[in-house]
């Protein structure tokens, strides 16, 4: 019989709060759960800042020290909240003294994802592979034939592993970055090179919503396809990263999308077979605004955004 593995990835807000922490614990418990790729620490509330927009911040702006202490404040927080004995300045003041040597913005970004993931290692005492040592790219592309050997290597070594995402390695020892929200494509590719049952993605929302919860009351989608997901994604949808869908489409896994705060809750799952869904999702430009429901186009001034999305909404049509 085939094992079952199933790739996790745990998004920025995941490591905000105790209660969210806690549930990353609870889940790893399962065993089948075999890889953690982590993103960089999120906002924990609407006016906070994210760890990579810190370290973007670290490389432009002039006051350094106030950066550097909101960063360390961050990172604190998560140490006090897990009650691990890691002194994670130490490794704060050598990143940032290493980058002052080398001006490697790449390096610099990165570290969020790399920090994050070893503090979560030592909680959940999971085993850390930095993502240089496993996401490899070449020829400006994804390294699939070294990344599978690899990743072999390390499951045949551990039962558990926690991965950074959002960064690797290219062939002339470059590290290299996805665009923002990578940390879903490193999961993802995990998920296509094990074939793995479930790429479970956890946020901080009940599963994909059929409208934007801004404008309605908004129904979690219990089934979709990736046809679907591609075309939300393409529209600027926030749901998982947008080149996700062309990785995972025809591989025979299965996405769920779950919310790291609720992990009982409702649920998004993602395939090649699911019927087509009721959605509604928009794109904004210069003249208007686009708006695109499973069944239909239109393009709107914007001014009469909401109006349009809540009758489309409230018709399903």
């Amino acid at each position: 019989m085939k094992e079952k593995i199933v790739v996790c990835k745990f998004g920025g807000s995941a490591t905000t709060s105790e209660q969210s922490i806690e549930n990353i614990r609870l889940l790893t418990q399962d065993k089948t759960r075999r890889i953690l790729v982590f993103s960089a620490i999120g906002k924990e509330f609407q006016n906070d800042f994210k760890i990579t927009d810190l370290l973007i911040a670290l490389t432009k702006e002039n006051d350094k020290v106030l950066i550097i202490n909101k960063i360390k404040d961050k990172f604190d927080k998560i140490s006090l909240k897990i009650d691990k004995n890691v002194n994670i300045n130490e490794k704060i003041n050598k990143t940032i003294a290493k980058y002052n040597k080398n001006k490697d913005f790449n390096y610099l970004i990165s570290r969020g994802e790399y920090l994050t993931s070893y503090l979560l290692s030592k909680y959940l005492n999971i085993p850390f592979v930095p993502a240089e040592k496993i996401v490899y790219f070449k020829n400006e592309k994804i390294d699939y034939r070294k990344i599978r050997r690899k990743l072999s290597y390390y499951l045949n070594k551990y039962q558990q592993i926690i991965v950074p995402g959002f960064y690797g390695i290219d062939e002339n020892n470059k590290l290299k970055l996805f665009s923002r929200g990578g940390s879903d494509v490193t999961g993802a590719i995990f998920a296509k090179i094990l074939k793995s049952c479930i790429y479970e993605n956890w946020t901080d929302v009940d599963g994909v919503k059929e409208i934007n919860p801004i404008f309605s009351h908004s129904n979690t989608i219990r089934k979709m396809n990736y046809s679907q997901l591609k075309l939300m994604t393409s529209m600027d949808a926030k749901v998982i990263h947008k080149d996700c869908a062309d990785i995972l489409k025809g591989k025979g896994i299965e996405l769920l999308v779950a919310n790291i705060f609720n992990i009982n809750g409702e649920k998004t799952t993602v395939d090649d077979f699911a019927e087509k869904s009721f959605f509604v999702c928009y794109k904004e430009n210069k003249k208007g605004v686009l708006i695109v429901s499973s069944n239909n186009r239109m393009f709107v001034r914007k001014e009469e955004l909401k109006e349009k999305i809540l009758k489309i909404y409230e018709k399903g049509e």
